[in-house]
């Protein structure tokens, strides 16, 4: 019984688990109950397993817990709560090494982990799959100035009814993400893989891939300012605007980032950007992205290829593409009115002539 050997322990102890499966009668089936404890496995090819078995919440910490209570090697599943099914943390700030988060689910918000009120644990080689939220935050939401670290971290396959299949941060909540990826996660409205309101994360080496959503299916920005330094948007949907990124009242900056083979229905293949706000890209690459590289305005900080012209985006700027000009000459709100005035004419054939050959 884990719950046994946490009350019994005092700060400074080493709880070691067996391998096995664990359950409990309560509200969690740990509560680490403010304790400077490390609790880890005793196999590193075998992870205990903690099982909510889909009636109650896998971890809490909400007792003030730092970094000193350390988790470490445990497989979270079958959680459920209202918040945060496979891990709640409210005003604490673990670290956990080594853990994943499978298949648990929450009524409204983080499937997989709630950061609340200026809480910011530590992750390093964690894994969120296949949690499931009715509200936002699939895998992870962090609200009120939650700030987590996560390095080597992935979230695959987890999904939002509203928003953010992935992570939602929300209200001043800024994690700072290394080497991390999003892939396959879908909401059934904003954003698959990471939602940002009123928020400003960093990103560094981090993947958006396969990620589904109406609308900025890999990352949406709302009065948000993300930092992203050689992340890279490919193959996220959205079934109306901004396949790789969408961005409403933001100014995400991005260094060194590539877009590509992004698909949106209406507009913004690569990127979707409205109101006031602009991004500002350097040495950015977008290209090979449908029906369009990026919508909207954008700052040019200089080094970018951003290679319009690619209408059916498939990585070059051929015949294909003229053809379609031809077919769609004179309409108006046509993924081939390249330079978005309103009508496809020469203007547009001469956007896909001037860029004539392979997507670099």
């Amino acid at each position: 019984n884990i719950q046994a050997a946490v009350n019994a322990a005092s700060d400074g102890d080493e709880i070691i688990v067996m391998p096995g499966t664990y359950t409990g009668t309560g509200d969690q089936v740990v509560d680490m109950k403010g304790k400077a404890v490390r609790l880890h496995s005793n196999n590193v090819l075998l992870m205990p397993i903690i099982d909510g078995e889909g009636a109650r919440r896998g971890i809490l910490c909400n007792s003030g817990e730092t970094n000193k209570t350390i988790i470490e090697g445990f497989t979270i599943t079958f959680g459920y709560a209202i918040n945060g099914g496979g891990m709640h943390n409210d005003t604490s700030s673990p670290t956990l090494t080594n853990c994943t988060f499978d298949s648990n689910s929450a009524l409204t918000y983080g499937g997989g982990m709630v950061n609340n009120n200026y809480s910011s644990p530590t992750l390093t080689n964690c894994s969120f799959t296949n949690n499931t939220s009715d509200h936002y935050g699939g895998g992870m939401r962090n609200y009120n100035n939650s700030n987590p670290t996560l390095e080597n971290c992935a979230f695959e396959n987890n999904t939002a009814t509203n928003g953010s299949g992935g992570m939602y941060n929300h209200t001043n909540s800024n994690p700072t993400l290394t080497n991390c990826t999003f892939t396959g996660n879908t909401a059934g409205v904003w954003c698959g893989g990471m939602y940002n309101s009123e928020s400003s994360p960093t990103l560094t080496n981090c993947t958006f891939t396969d990620n589904t959503a109406n609308y900025g299916s890999g990352m949406y920005n709302w009065e948000s300012s993300p930092t992203l330094t050689s992340c890279t948007f490919e193959n996220n949907t959205a079934n109306d605007d901004g396949g790789g990124m969408y961005n409403r009242y933001s100014s995400p900056t991005l260094e060194n980032c590539l877009f590509t083979n992004n698909t949106a229905t209406t507009y913004g293949g690569g990127m979707f950007n409205d109101n006031i706000y602009n991004p500002t890209l350097t040495d950015t690459t977008v290209c090979g992205n449908t029906p369009d590289q990026i919508y909207g305005d954008w700052n040019d900080n200089g080094g970018n290829t951003i290679v319009d012209g690619d209408i059916n985006g498939d990585g070059f700027v051929d015949v294909s593409d003229l053809l379609v000009i031809i077919d769609q000459w004179g309409l108006t709100n046509s993924p081939a009115d390249i330079n978005q005035d309103g009508i496809v004419d020469v203007s547009d054939l001469l956007i896909v002539v001037g860029n004539w050959g392979p997507c670099e």
